[in-house]
């Protein structure tokens, strides 16, 4: 099963363009999808955060205890196609209308907190994940993220970082 789902993520992963997403619910993929909003990284590049365009965060993964790899190692993952796998913590929103992680991945979508308190409330979910950055030659491009029984793919091919 888990060589199916690598290679499920190494085939989806080659048709990517910046900022996109796209979510895995019992093996099976979403098509990519622009991501709503903006991605940034954490300045030890242990992670991303996911932005609205109003600048609510929605969604963010962290590596634990994270150390930058090596060129050498680099160049040996993507040589022998070779992701590299840590772990970490993810948070994210659900809602009435999308109450679990599943429920997100069947509808291929995240939920982005709205601060009014007369509209449906959201709430935080704060849980441990597997991370896993597929092979590149010189940044990260790829990031699978695997939580709550579903997994996020998320592209950030040719982002620029201020």
């Amino acid at each position: 099963m888990r060589k199916i789902l690598v290679f499920l993520i190494l085939v989806c992963s080659i048709v990517t363009n910046a900022q996109q997403v796209c979510f895995n619910y019992k093996g099976s993929w979403s098509s990519w999808e622009s991501c709503p909003g903006r991605i940034s990284k954490y300045t030890d590049d242990s992670g991303l955060v996911l932005k609205s365009a109003g600048g609510i965060k929605f969604f963010k993964f962290q590596i634990n205890n994270y150390c930058k790899p090596t060129k050498k190692e680099i160049k040996e993952h993507y040589k022998n196609k070779q992701s590299f796998s840590y772990y970490g913590t993810v948070d994210y929103y659900v809602s009435d209308r999308y109450p679990t992680a599943e429920d997100l991945s069947k509808a291929s979508v995240f939920v982005i907190p709205n601060p009014r308190s007369d509209q449906t409330p959201t709430v935080l979910r704060h849980t441990v994940c597997e991370i896993r950055i597929l092979p590149y030659k010189k940044h990260p491009e790829i990031y699978f993220i695997a939580f709550d029984n579903i997994a996020v793919e998320i592209s950030i091919q040719g982002l620029k970082w201020d």
